[in-house]
């Protein structure tokens, strides 16, 4: 079986958090004391991965200085970061999740890859399912989809069983029901980096990531699900009041690291 790399997309600005990103990342924002990133390394680390990308762009220097000077010498709790290996890629043209992904594309080389962003918060067993699916299935793509009232504010998922079926991006209000959107994490195999060069520009101007999932999709029909269960949390930080109200509450620590 092929090594799997961790990438994590954190280049943008997180222009929807106002002024508590101007004079720091969004990824590098405290919750209860720790940087949003602290969590989600964590939660990958705990897979048994130990490289790991990170594909920065704005005020990338914070990110890598807290890596470098915070994150990896504190080994008196955590001693299992020694086994780390941190790597950067700078994302200088904010060309999209896709874009982003690409430039990854040497790093990963034939390797399969582990890809999540810088401001979701995932219980750490959803990492653990979704490679271990991956790992039974190894020739295919998964996706994490969590539960939602109102599939057309994300990338909606629709699903028989385990298998996806259709991936649309921010669908009509009247398009056919679904309870689940895109989770933001997913394993890929190395042909993502195809699909993504022959992506076309959105009207954004940007290689959205989510484009060459739903034509996979389509194409081969072996894109898989995991479904964010009841007792697993899932958080999106890119909003203030997200963002408010995690800093209210200490219960979903224990939610993300499941215990």
């Amino acid at each position: 079986m092929k090594q799997i790399k961790a990438v994590i997309l954190a280049a943008g600005k997180g222009t929807r958090l106002g002024n508590l990103t101007e004079a720091i990342p969004k990824p590098l924002l405290l919750l209860h004391r720790k940087p949003v990133l602290e969590y989600i390394l964590d939660g990958v680390a705990k897979t048994g991965i130990t490289d790991i990308c990170l594909v920065v762009g704005y005020q990338a220097f914070k990110i890598e200085t807290w890596i470098n000077q915070e994150y990896l010498t504190n080994f008196h709790t955590y001693s299992w970061r020694k086994e780390l290996n941190i790597n950067f890629i700078h994302q200088h043209y904010l060309n999209g999740t896709g874009g982003a992904l690409l430039l990854a594309k040497d790093w990963v080389g034939k390797d399969n890859s582990f890809v999540t962003y810088g401001d979701i918060l995932l219980s750490w067993s959803v990492y653990e399912r979704v490679l271990n699916k991956f790992r039974e299935k190894e020739k295919h793509w998964f996706l994490v989809g969590n539960t939602t009232d109102d599939p057309s504010s994300g990338a909606a998922i629709y699903y028989k069983e385990d298998l996806v079926i259709e991936f649309i991006e921010k669908p009509p209000k009247d398009s056919p029901y679904t309870d689940l959107n895109n989770a933001g994490c997913y394993v890929f195999t190395p042909s993502i980096f195809q699909f993504l060069e022959e992506t076309t520009i959105s009207q954004r101007g940007e290689i959205e990531l989510t484009d060459p999932i739903a034509k996979r999709v389509h194409e081969t029909k072996d894109v898989f699900l995991i479904r964010v269960k009841e007792e697993e949390s899932w958080y999106e930080i890119g909003h203030i009041d997200n963002f408010n109200n995690l800093n209210k509450s200490v219960d979903w620590i224990k939610q993300i690291k499941n215990t």
